[in-house]
C-alpha cells in the first residue's frame, strides 16, 4: 500500500494557499462603495449619508445617498454613525539616519492617519506599508493658509501642531482643512487633500466628529490610500 499522505498534505497546503489568496483578493475589491457615513471633503463641506464609489485608485463619485448610483458590482461597505475624512497631510517630515528604523517610522505615520509625508530625500524603501512620499515642496507666492509640517520622525508632533491650532481657537474644520486641502496645495498635489471625483482616494474613516473635536482625529478605524484598504 503506498502511503500517499505527503501528497495529500501538499494537494491540501496548495487549496489552502489558493483560498487564502483568493480571500485576500476579495476583502480589498477594486469597485468598492462606501456608504452611510457622514463626509468632510477637505474644502469645508458636509454631507450627511454618503455615499463614496472608490474604483482601482481612484474616487469615481461622492455625494449623498439620493444622489449616486451604487454601480453594479460594487462592493458596499456600511459605514453608519462613522466619519469620513481626506487622508492627513504632513508637509515636511524628518525621518531617522538608519534606513530600518526610516521605514518604521513612515509605517507610524500611516498608522496615525498620515496618508502622505513630504520628506527632502525622498525616504527608505518601504519594507511595509507606508503614505505616498512627496519632495517638501516650496511656497508660492499664491499659496496662503495654514499646514501641518511636523519637522520631525513621529506623527506625534504633528499632533503637537494641531494641538497648538486648537488651543489658538482656530475652528476644526479650518484645521483639517490645513492638514488636508492645504498640504496638497503645499506639496502641488492637485489629486490629493479633497474627496470628490476625478481625486485619488486617499481617505480616513473615524468613529467620532473631528468638525466637533478636532481631536477626534485620533479616533481612526480604518486607512485607505490609493483605494487600498491598509489599516
Amino acid at each position: 500500500m503506498v502511503n500517499n499522505s505527503p501528497m495529500r498534505l501538499w494537494a491540501c497546503t496548495t487549496l489552502v494557499c489558493v483560498l487564502m489568496a483568493a480571500a485576500c483578493r476579495n476583502s480589498d475589491p477594486p469597485l468598492k462603495a462606501l456608504t452611510g457615513a457622514t463626509l468632510l471633503d477637505g474644502i469645508g463641506q458636509t454631507v450627511m449619508d454618503a455615499v463614496v464609489i472608490v474604483s482601482g485608485n481612484d474616487i469615481q463619485a461622492v455625494g449623498s445617498r439620493p444622489g449616486v448610483s451604487i454601480p453594479a458590482g460594487a462592493a458596499e461597505i456600511k459605514l453608519n454613525g462613522k466619519f469620513i475624512v481626506p487622508g492627513l497631510i504632513d508637509v515636511h517630515g524628518q525621518l531617522s539616519s538608519d534606513s530600518a528604523k526610516a521605514a518604521d517610522e513612515l509605517h507610524g505615520f500611516l498608522k496615525a492617519g498620515f496618508t502622505s509625508v513630504g520628506l527632502v530625500d525622498g525616504g527608505p524603501p518601504a519594507k511595509q506599508a507606508a503614505p505616498r512620499i512627496l519632495p517638501t515642496g516650496t511656497r508660492t507666492a499664491d499659496f496662503a493658509g495654514a499646514m501641518i509640517s511636523s519637522g520631525g520622525n513621529s506623527p506625534e508632533e504633528a499632533f503637537r501642531k494641531i494641538d497648538r491650532m486648537a488651543q489658538a481657537g482656530i475652528a476644526p474644520e479650518k484645521i483639517l482643512i490645513a492638514a488636508t486641502r492645504n498640504g496638497a496645495a503645499w506639496l502641488q498635489q492637485s489629486r490629493l487633500g479633497v474627496l470628490a471625483q476625478g481625486r485619488k482616494a486617499d481617505l480616513l474613516v473615524l468613529s467620532a466628529d473631528p468638525s466637533r473635536d478636532i481631536h477626534n482625529l485620533r479616533r481612526l478605524e480604518r486607512v485607505m490610500v490609493d483605494g487600498h484598504w491598509v489599516k
